[in-house]
């Protein structure tokens, strides 16, 4: 039998039983790798404006929604124009209607261009996640 698979086998077993443990609250997370085995992320679902869309009329919230409840007075939202500048906006705020759901109003309009939002969330569950994503202004000319 190669080393290197039996190696891997009790490996494997070890961390599957050191799994079910922690999922049955049977053994609490001590030390970097049962905290780092134990901890979930948080990630964004869907957002307003989406992942690469093309934005027509003015912009007046960001609006992100993630995979759990979020802890709105520890995530941030930073809205960054091509020239790399932060674009004014309001705190982060929860909405009533949902816990996974949080909204930023921009202040002011946005000159066409292409802009990158960077988020930062906690999960009322200590859960943490980050990222950013793409998206391209084009405002309709005045009527």
């Amino acid at each position: 039998m190669d080393n290197r698979h039996s190696a891997a086998i009790p490996f494997r077993r070890m961390m599957a039983a050191t799994l079910a443990l922690v999922a049955a609250g049977a053994l609490a997370p001590v030390g970097p790798v049962t905290q780092a085995l134990a901890a979930v992320h948080i990630n964004l679902s869907s957002s307003v404006p989406a992942r690469d869309s093309h934005v027509t009329t003015p912009l007046r919230e960001i609006r992100l929604r993630f995979s759990g409840t979020v802890d709105v007075t520890r995530a941030h939202v930073r809205l960054l124009g091509s020239d790399g500048r932060a674009v004014s906006l309001g705190a982060l705020t929860a909405v009533a209607d949902s816990s996974t759901v949080a909204v930023s109003r921009v202040s002011g309009a946005l000159a066409a261009g292409n802009y990158t939002v960077e988020w930062d969330a906690v999960a009322a569950d200590g859960a943490q996640g980050e990222g950013a994503f793409n998206f391209m202004h084009m405002p309709t000319a005045a009527r």
